[in-house]
């Protein structure tokens, strides 16, 4: 057990930073950033050792973006404390399903013909899912939940292909805490504010 334990303390490591992020989001937690971007540099590393470009990619985005999310939900708007849950309009929708099917083309295509990737056209896919769940959260639209139910599904089933069991088992634990968060921000949207 300890020599399972050395041997994968990244990914579990991972695992832990990983599943605490995705908890603190579900509860609207500010501090779900800061520690999201310590998972973010260490599953990064994860996946660039197990040859997933797209995913450790994704990775340094989800770092990145964070910040914006971070300072996004410390702004006040008007009279109230915390940002509030929104949706998508349908234009959005529209624009969105256009910009991520070109970008997944453009992922797909380059993981294919530049790197020695492992599965390029579904590792394609799953950075631009995680990229547009991860902007959609940091903009606390509630659809975004929807899209890591998705992100988490395909993950999971990813890292288990690639014998990364402890990975796969947390997406597995990100996709039921995204159906709690899906749960708990729609009880927020209706409401009209945050919890």
């Amino acid at each position: 057990m300890i020599n399972f334990m050395v041997q994968n303390q990244m990914e579990i490591f991972s695992w832990t930073s990983g599943a605490l992020c995705v908890w603190l989001i579900t509860k609207e937690n500010i501090w779900n950033w800061p520690i999201g971007m310590v998972n973010n540099l260490v599953l990064g590393f994860v996946f660039l050792t197990s040859k997933l470009y797209g995913q450790f990619i994704l990775q340094i985005i989800f770092f990145v973006i964070s910040i914006y999310g971070w300072w996004y939900w410390t702004r006040p708007v008007s009279d109230r404390p915390k940002v509030p849950i929104t949706r998508l309009t349908i234009s959005q929708w529209g624009a969105g399903l256009g910009m991520a099917g070109l970008v997944w083309w453009a992922v797909s295509s380059g993981l294919q013909n530049w790197t020695d990737g492992s599965l390029p056209v579904i590792d394609g896919l799953i950075l631009v899912l995680g990229l547009t769940a991860q902007i959609l959260m940091a903009l606390k639209k509630l659809e975004n939940w929807w899209i890591w139910i998705l992100f988490n599904t395909l993950s999971s089933l990813t890292s288990a292909f690639k014998d990364l069991y402890i990975i796969a088992s947390l997406y597995m634990l990100f996709l039921v805490l995204c159906l709690s968060g899906l749960h708990l921000w729609t009880k927020s949207y209706r409401k009209g504010g945050a919890l």
